[in-house]
């Protein structure tokens, strides 16, 4: 298992399934979009399928009975130990944990959230008052 605490940490180039279609997934679609080296193929996940931001979603098994030998696989999910487990059974020995930097990504959005929200009531704040002064006076 290859760690990938930064996007400068995953492959080079080519295609990626995310293992994870859940927050932790979106999140890691959401910066490889961003890299036109990469092109991301689909979710693997064992709770779900179907599509998620338009991406197909296939379970475990369809993955295994279908896959190409040189598409790498980013996992994304919380479930990093269990799902390594689940590819070392499978025989592939290569993989990456984006785990840790989808989670550092994932705080710095809550963050930014949080600071808009902040000065979202400061300004409300600042016009209340504003309105309170004109109406007292």
């Amino acid at each position: 298992m290859i760690a990938a605490k930064t996007l400068s940490d995953l492959p080079e180039s080519g295609e990626i399934y995310i293992f994870g279609a859940s927050r932790g997934g979106q999140m890691l679609l959401e910066l490889l979009r961003k890299l036109p080296r990469i092109k991301v193929i689909g979710f693997i996940d064992n709770q779900k399928t179907g599509t998620v931001l338009g991406f197909p979603v296939i379970d475990f098994d369809t993955f295994i009975s279908t896959r190409k030998e040189n598409v790498e696989i980013v996992i994304a999910s919380m479930y990093v130990y269990e799902i390594a487990a689940q590819l070392r059974r499978s025989g592939i020995k290569k993989f990456y944990n984006a785990h840790p930097l989808v989670v550092e990504k994932i705080k710095e959005k809550e963050k930014m959230k949080r600071t808009a929200f902040m000065v979202f009531g400061i300004f409300l704040s600042i016009l209340l008052l504003s309105a309170l002064t004109l109406y007292v006076f």
